[in-house]
């Protein structure tokens, strides 16, 4: 999740995998080896550390805590994803598929070249012991442990046939923000994974699912354009049962973490989606790292309830569409990007705007600056050159990165739809008229 550590080696902060069915017809080597019951989630992200364990202080599990944790799940899910190797979550993996689950492993990538190799080395080894999916990395490219050509180097390493001869399928999983910004990344993968949390965003949790769907299938639907049958699944998403005071508008609370999991449930089945819930148990160790909600994540407590209001969904209970409704702030209109705030010359600040009759969450903002004498420049990074709306329109983003950019006398900005591959501007002396063409809409303006 977003607000997740730089985990050290093995670490799995992890989660019971969502069936990873592709967003086509699945395979029938994905269903589910589990014993029959009224529902399963596709997946869940294991949480397995206990309380008075804490990964980042080198805590093994023991196979008795693992066992403990994993008997909580059975019959709940068809899938568990595991987030690394390390310290005793090697055998979370084995123990998950004797117990019949479709196990995804990951590899936990940080900017230690040493324990990566010990981890990638590690999720090799276990290829052979009931792995399903592997996972090159959680939120590599968020976190900026790695760049975009050494991640793909590690997911190489995982493909290369004399490390992986059965062919297992290899994944990466990050938030859409980053994968949107990377598709020499999806270029590489089997299968994609997207992270996406509405809590994190700060939505309030009547509009959560609706802003999980559109997200999420702004982004398939661009996977499928342009890798046509490659599966996407939805990596990570729930909604923690306490730690106030929330996120803006997103409030924890047992009752919200109860609904949120019914109303996205029934999302993945109305829609086909293969979602993994984020967590399966609670895990006290995160509230030093993340927080007052880091501890509380999972769909059962420390101690393996369930928590309130989560069993009916184990029961087939199912919710109205919540989610179909598309964003169009200002209601329906031609479509249209406006400034809010300008720095002046000489300034820094938030580029800040408006998206109206458009829905933002299937839409993003490309920023040019022209500087006088050096011609225009995408902005801020080349690390950073697509930027997104929140559910209501509202958008912001820094303008400069060098000294000579608080000197850019015009600001040009677009609005596509999501998933354009911009033109990396770095001082041409004119924007292609083909970016106007292929535009929703777009603005400049002159600097004050």
């Amino acid at each position: 999740m977003q607000s997740k550590l730089r985990l050290c080696l093995g670490l799995l902060s992890a989660a019971l995998l969502n069936s990873l069915a592709p967003a086509q017809e699945p395979n029938s080597s994905w269903q589910s080896r589990v014993p029959a019951g009224p529902f399963h989630l596709h997946g869940m992200n294991a949480g397995l550390f206990p309380p008075g364990k804490d990964p980042n202080l080198g805590h093994s599990l023991t196979p008795g805590e693992i066992a403990d944790r994993l008997d909580d799940l059975v019959g709940k899910a068809d899938w568990l994803r595991f987030f690394g190797v390390g310290l005793g979550q090697d055998d979370a993996i084995s123990q998950a598929s004797a117990l019949g689950f479709q196990v995804a492993a990951g590899a936990w990538l940080d900017a230690d070249q040493m324990t990566n190799d010990v981890e990638i080395q590690g999720l090799i080894g276990a290829l052979n012991s009931g792995v399903d999916l592997a996972i090159c990395g959680s939120e590599v490219l968020l976190r900026k442990d790695l760049s975009e050509t050494d991640l793909i180097d590690w997911i190489r390493v995982l493909r290369d046939p004399s490390n992986n001869p059965n062919g297992i399928p290899v994944a990466y999983a990050d938030i859409y923000q980053e994968l949107f910004s990377h598709p020499n990344v999806i270029d590489e993968v089997d299968w994609i994974g997207v992270n996406i949390y509405p809590f994190w965003e700060g939505v309030p949790i009547e509009e959560a699912v609706r802003v999980q769907h559109h997200r999420f299938t702004a982004f398939r639907d661009w996977v499928e354009q342009r890798w046509p049958g490659k599966p996407v699944f939805l990596s990570e998403a729930g909604w923690p049962s306490d730690g106030l005071p929330g996120v803006g508008d997103s409030i924890p609370t047992p009752a919200n973490a109860a609904r949120f999991l019914a109303e996205s449930q029934s999302w993945a089945r109305n829609q086909a989606v293969s979602m993994f819930t984020f967590s399966s148990h609670d895990e006290d160790w995160k509230t030093a790292y993340e927080g007052p909600h880091g501890a509380h994540w999972g769909l059962h407590d420390n101690f393996g309830n369930l928590k309130p209001g989560m069993a009916k969904v184990f029961r087939g209970f199912t919710t109205p569409d919540t989610w179909s409704i598309p964003y169009l702030p200002g209601g329906s209109g031609t479509p249209t990007l406006i400034y809010t705030s300008v720095p002046p010359i000489g300034s820094y600040g938030l580029l800040q705007g408006e998206i109206r009759h458009a829905d933002p969450l299937r839409h993003q903002i490309v920023t040019y600056i022209h500087v006088p004498n050096a011609g225009w420049w995408i902005k801020p990074t080349l690390d950073q050159t697509i930027h997104f709306a929140d559910r209501l329109g509202n958008w912001a983003h820094e303008y400069a990165s060098h000294p000579n950019d608080l000197n850019a006398d015009l600001i040009h900005s677009f609005l596509f739809e999501a998933g354009y591959q911009p033109t990396l501007y770095l001082g041409s002396a004119s924007l292609d008229p083909q970016m106007s063409l292929d535009a929703v809409a777009e603005i400049q303006v002159t600097r004050p």
